[in-house]
């Protein structure tokens, strides 16, 4: 490991510039070490070696090799180095190794001091994310300081929302996004366009690669970029990244309706394996408000939306069965499914981000659960096992799920079944019976799945004797 510090001033008053420290790490006696100390001019370990007398205590972290810049006192260089780990004084070819009491403060005091401009400069790079919006936007929701509003963190992205009390034309006022306060502006960085006469779209997403957007600027480099009409009584929503040193894609989003919060996101098991998402809004949606079940079973490399349906506050969305545990969240944007999915093609998964007008996420934890397994999967509505997917390897053979139905305790009222993968061991041995237990029996795959086995000769592989009300539907 090389750490760098800076020059420090050693209590007798000499200057030393330590230019890098390497560290290697050994569980020998130090003083059967071979501790040595090279300068910048002369190799010493030999004679360090020899001369080293320790306490016999065993060292968890070995010094190995100090390089140092040779101190500019005639042509004598004094090197201190750790009280102890010398008995006695050796000189040889003009240099001193001495031992000093004050020198191991002095090198933990240099740790805190680079520890601490490490954890400064993370600090810095943290807080460097947009933080602040400029706009040519007049508005008092919220109120604005100096024409600047604080962006908040939403998500993996920052968001701030206003809504005009006066209109503007098309690029006749500006945009950008920079660090500082509302009081105290500062453009280094600043996020907005490199080049002058650069006009946002509205409800559509924005790559770092249009010159219109994000671009990351030190110094106050950058041109203001302009905004589109504005209307008053309006509302606009803009979203950027959290890069904070390079390019942010960013979106402005336009609504005349204030968007629905998501209030509550709660899950129960589905019908085929699937998991039923209830959304809860603080109020009506507007009718071109969209409510989404964002779902994922990678981390969001990859995920896939969910139109939700229903009225009011209450709104219901299905995710159909998945091979994996899976993530999910609710957003609301006003941007249809068909253009959201279609930028994600092109432009990948930081579109869903960019398109979100409220999002609900478990205050960032999201929401999850592991899907049954099994090549049958099997919901009912009542019974025994109601509300518990339940597994099964047939449909036919003993023990497979007509036995379990027949039985009439189970699995009651309305049964979905779910084939999740090819089943070629059928015997045909047991017939599905009509009872009064189960109203309903739903059949269908997830993909193209085949069912098979060896039957009795003549008999029929799948049979239903007397059972009434029962679908199965395969693939188109």
């Amino acid at each position: 490991m090389t750490i760098f510090y800076p020059a420090v001033a050693l209590p007798h008053g000499n200057k030393i510039r330590l230019q890098k420290i390497n560290i290697a790490v050994s569980n020998q006696y130090c003083c059967n070490a071979g501790i040595g100390i090279v300068s910048t001019a002369t190799n010493l370990s030999s004679q360090a070696s020899s001369n080293a007398k320790g306490f016999g205590q065993r060292l968890s972290a070995n010094l190995s090799t100090i390089a140092l810049a040779k101190a500019e006192e005639g042509n004598n260089n004094q090197i201190h180095y750790i009280k102890n780990l010398f008995m006695k004084t050796t000189t040889s070819n003009n240099y001193t190794i001495t031992t000093t009491t004050n020198f191991m403060n002095t090198f933990y005091n240099l740790k805190k001091i680079f520890l601490l401009s490490l954890l400064t400069f993370l600090s810095i790079c943290a807080f460097a994310q947009p933080s602040i919006l400029f706009t040519g936007i007049t508005t008092t929701t919220p109120a604005q300081s100096n024409s600047r509003t604080a962006v908040s963190t939403v998500g993996g992205f920052r968001q701030v929302r206003l809504q005009a009390n006066t209109s503007h034309a098309a690029s006749a006022v500006g945009w950008a996004f920079h660090v500082g306060s509302t009081g105290t502006p500062d453009y280094n960085p600043n996020w907005r366009p490199q080049s002058a006469g650069n006009t946002l779209s509205v409800n559509t997403f924005i790559p770092t690669s249009f010159a219109n957007g994000a671009k990351y600027n030190t110094s106050g480099a950058g041109n203001d970029g302009l905004l589109p009409a504005i209307t008053s009584g309006n509302y606009y929503t803009f979203n950027v990244g959290a890069n904070a040193t390079a390019d942010n894609v960013m979106s402005l989003l336009e609504t005349s309706f204030n968007p629905v919060t998501v209030s509550g996101v709660s899950q129960a098991v589905g019908t085929y394996g699937s998991r039923t998402i209830t959304i809860t809004t603080s109020g009506t949606p507007n009718a071109s408000e969209n409510i989404f079940v964002r779902y994922s079973t990678n981390s969001y490399s990859t995920s896939t939306i969910v139109l939700a349906t229903g009225s009011g506050t209450t709104w219901t969305a299905n995710i159909p069965w998945q091979t994996a545990a899976t993530s999910f969240y609710v957003y609301t944007s006003n941007r249809p499914k068909a253009s959201i999915d279609a930028d994600v093609v092109t432009y990948g998964q930081g579109v869903h981000d960019m398109s979100t007008l409220n999002l609900n996420n478990n205050s960032g934890a999201n929401y999850s659960y592991t899907p049954p397994t099994g090549s049958i999967i099997v919901t009912s509505t009542a019974g025994s096992a109601a509300n518990t997917p339940t597994a099964y390897t047939t449909f036919t053979v003993a023990a497979g799920l007509f036995s379990v139905l027949n039985t009439g305790t189970v699995h009651q009222g309305s049964v979905t079944v779910l084939v999740t993968a090819d089943v070629s061991t059928e015997s045909g041995a047991t017939a599905l019976n009509a009872s009064a237990n189960w109203t309903s029996l739903g059949v269908q795959p997830s993909g193209a799945r085949t069912i098979s086995g060896a039957s009795t000769a003549g008999a029929p592989l799948i049979s239903f004797a007397g059972a009434d009300n029962v679908t199965i539907d395969g693939l188109n």
